[in-house]
């Protein structure tokens, strides 16, 4: 067993508890194994060093130990001074570094080390707990500088919270070295004022220079002027922000009143302090004469100087004492009638007695102001009298407007003022031509056109008339020729007359003309197959002519193979036309259908003419063609009105093959490709695969075979006599009158034997009058009401079935 039985201090001997130390248990212990006990001791400042107890352990068998523990009792030093944190370059930074040790009135020793000092930074440790941190920065180092210094104590190393440090940054700043240049001063104009002024300068400011006067008033300035200051001592302080609390002053600034003489109107205050130095009302600062009274403040050339005292009021250049108009420019100081009074100012400068203002020739006297062109400029100096553009020294009518100068007989005398023009012995007045020396009252009248004898009548013949061309209905064959006639009128029918007949073939030929019967006849071999139009054209002697296009088509076909033509019109009936489903009239067509040999496509031509819509078809090309007994079939496409797209297909039947039921029969069916809507379709809704059952108004339909006759499929028949298209046999001549009428046309004919129709078409074919002439009834009277008819020409047909004859109605309002 062992017990704890002794404490004692190391250095007396005596048992430690006599220091104030306890253990518990106390000593000596109880013997046990193991054993312990607490040791507990708070030492005092006096205790300050190493201090060592030895303990004692002894067991039943008076064995004994012993353990020595070491304690240091220290405490650690502290700064007790304040960094200085600004130095001043070029001048001596100094701090006094102090530090504090309870433990240095026992033994313990500081010592003060830098541990980062600038190098223009000196450390002395001066052995007593301070030391000395000096040096003298130079304008380089002007910035910021980090300083560390550290206190030590004999026992540094086992101080519990580490060797203190005092951590700190050191602001080197430029020198304070401003100063103030000597001030200017500006005086006062007049007592009173406050228009005194002061100018200082800053010398060696570091950074930005701020200025304040302090007198009777304090002024601030960036720059060290000082204005509008009243009179009195100032003292000026300049303040450079590039040294903390860097300032200069200047003191005894006197800013006085400046002295005068001048006084122009005497009353007592100089002109320089005088708010009206001629006392004339007018404040200086607004007065146009400032020395010179003018209370009006006249001022004649608006120069700004009164006219009181400006040496030129006129500002022409002459001075006032030389010149001829004071108040009026006149640098050249003209003066047209020699009165001294220049021609600016003069109110009558040509002396005439008529005033400048009233005056059409102000330089140049003429009291009757004589005016011949009225643009205000007398005669005596208008170098252009009438106004023309030609001056009067060239002009051959010198008060007669003619800017062409024409003289048409070239006697020097213009048209315009010549009353014999044309030289011809005949006044203009009375000259129908007064400039064509052929034409007179006197001349002989010649077939020109031209009223040559002055009597109001061109004796000339009227325009023929074309009144119908009659062609052959059928087709013709290609080695055949074609004969045509037409039938004209003419007012002067003892004209010679001259024709020409366009083939529409690009052929145009000589027609023949029959004074006697006012007719016209050729023929023409086409020497292609297709469908034509022929037109005609009349000219009498005196180059009046007519021209007439056929209403229907020659169609010419090849006989050498088979195929299909036909030509003539039928009535296109209500519901055929689907843009006015109501409309009917008359249509014209043409056709030529053909395979050409070794070619599996057909060639040929189709034309249609809805004349009351003025609607026109013409083929571009075909894709097939089928003949079958008297029933011919082909489709293709064309264009309506020369645009579009649009596809057909015509079928035909010719009455004299057998089968044809002994009357020829035409279909045509027209739809726009782009929206398959049928445009036009004589058997409208009827199936495509049927065939024609409109019967022709007028023409054939003939199918050929490649080899034989002209009709195929079947025995043919004879065609009938062509007819012409606008007059049969059996009619007699219609007349119409007034022609040209306004209200009313009457119509006179042979009386019939039967009902007939007369139908008045407008210019675009639309029927506008059909009404029932009954039979044995000889003339009819149309009455035109201005609301359905405007001026404009109308074709009137009388008809009795598929014959009939027709004239042209001109409508005059």
């Amino acid at each position: 067993m062992v017990s704890i039985t002794e404490a004692k201090d190391k250095n007396s001997g005596a048992d430690f508890s006599t220091r104030g130390a306890s253990l518990s248990p106390a000593l000596p212990t109880a013997a046990a194994n193991p054993i312990s006990t607490t040791f507990s001791w708070t030492p005092a400042a006096a205790d300050w060093g190493h201090n060592h107890v030895i303990f004692k352990a002894e067991d039943s068998f008076n064995e004994v130990a012993t353990h020595e523990v070491s304690m240091l009792v220290n405490t650690s030093p502290a700064f007790t001074s304040v960094p200085v944190t600004v130095a001043e370059a070029e001048s001596v930074y100094t701090y006094l570094v102090t530090a504090s040790d309870p433990d240095l009135a026992y033994g313990d020793q500081l010592a003060l080390i830098g541990i980062n000092i600038p190098p223009w930074l000196t450390l002395v440790d001066n052995g007593d707990g301070t030391a000395t941190l000096s040096g003298s920065p130079t304008l380089a180092e002007i910035g910021f500088h980090s300083v560390e210094i550290e206190v030590q104590d004999i026992n540094h190393h086992h101080n519990v919270g580490g060797i203190p440090s005092q951590v700190f940054q050191i602001e080197v700043i430029n020198p304070c070295n401003v100063g103030l240049s000597p001030a200017t001063v500006t005086d006062l104009t007049c007592p009173g004022s406050d228009d005194g002024a002061i100018a200082i300068s800053a010398t060696d400011a570091r950074g930005n220079a701020t200025f304040t006067a302090v007198g009777p008033v304090t002024v601030n300035s960036t720059d060290g002027t000082f204005t509008g200051l009243p009179s009195g001592t100032y003292e000026v302080t300049v303040t450079d922000d590039g040294s903390p609390n860097c300032t200069a002053t200047q003191s005894n600034i006197i800013v006085g009143i400046t002295t005068y003489s001048a006084d122009n109107d005497g009353d007592g205050l100089g002109d320089v302090c005088d708010p009206d130095d001629d006392n004339d009302g007018i404040l200086d600062v607004n007065d146009n004469c400032v020395l010179a009274s003018n209370s009006d403040q006249a001022d004649n050339d608006g120069d700004g100087e009164g006219d009181v005292c400006d040496p030129d009021d006129d500002n022409d250049g002459i001075l006032d004492v030389n010149d001829n108009c004071v108040f009026a420019s006149n640098t050249d100081q003209a003066d047209n009638d020699g009165d001294g009074e220049g021609d600016v100012c003069d109110p009558d400068d040509d002396n005439d007695g008529v005033l400048d203002v009233n005056d059409n020739c102000v330089f140049a006297s003429n009291s009757d102001q004589a005016d011949n062109d009225g643009d205000g400029e007398g005669d005596v100096c208008d170098p252009d009298d009438d106004n023309d553009g030609v001056l009067d020294v060239n002009d051959n009518c010198v008060f007669a407007s003619n800017t062409d100068q024409a003289d048409n007989d070239g006697d020097g005398e213009g048209d315009v003022c010549d009353p014999d023009d044309d030289n011809d012995g005949y006044a203009d007045t009375n000259d129908c031509a007064p400039f064509n020396p052929a034409i007179n009252p006197g001349a002989e009248e010649v077939c020109d056109g031209v009223d040559n004898n002055c009597n109001l009548v061109v004796d000339e013949s009227d325009a023929p008339e074309l009144q119908s061309i009659t062609l052959p209905l059928d087709p013709v064959a290609i080695s055949e020729a074609v004969s045509i006639s037409a039938n004209f009128t003419d007012v002067d029918d003892e004209d010679g007359h001259s024709a020409d007949i366009d083939w529409g073939d690009g052929t145009v030929s000589t027609g023949l003309v029959n004074q006697n019967t006012n007719s016209v006849s050729g023929s023409h071999q086409f020497s292609a197959a297709g469908v034509y139009t022929v037109s005609v054209t009349v000219t009498d002697a005196c180059g009046e002519q007519d021209v007439l296009v056929s209403a229907t088509y020659v169609v010419i076909y090849d006989p050498s193979a088979g195929f299909v033509t036909g030509g003539g019109w039928i009535w296109s009936p209500a519901g055929a036309y689907a843009s006015d489903a109501s409309l009917e009239g008359k249509a014209n067509f043409g056709f030529v259908a053909k395979y050409k040999k070794g070619q599996s496509v057909p060639d040929g031509n189709t034309t249609f003419h809805l004349n009351a819509a003025d609607f026109k078809f013409k083929s571009t090309d075909y894709q097939w063609l089928t003949i079958a007994g008297p029933n011919a079939k082909f489709k293709g496409s064309g264009q309506v009105n020369g645009a579009g797209d649009y596809g057909f297909m015509l079928t035909g039947v010719d009455g004299d093959v057998n089968g044809g039921g002994g009357e020829d029969k035409f279909r045509i069916k027209i739809w726009d490709k782009a929206t398959s809507q049928v445009v036009y379709d004589n058997q409208m809704g009827a199936d495509d695969t049927g065939y024609a059952t409109t019967v022709l108004g007028g023409g054939s339909i003939v199918i050929h075979a490649q080899k034989g006759s002209n009709k195929s499929m079947g025995a043919p028949t004879p065609p009938p006599p062509a007819a012409p298209v606008d007059a049969v046999t059996n009619l007699q001549d219609l007349q119409i009158y007034p022609n040209p009428a306004r209200d009313e046309v009457n119509l006179r004919f042979q009386a019939l034997d039967r009902d007939a129709r007369v139908t008045v078409f407008d210019a675009m074919g639309r029927s506008v009058v059909n009404q029932l002439v009954p039979a044995g009834q000889a003339q009819l009277r149309l009455v035109l009401p201005e609301g359905k008819f405007a001026t404009g020409v109308y074709t009137i047909r009388l008809a009795t079935g598929q014959q009939g004859i027709t004239r042209r109605l001109l409508i005059e309002r």
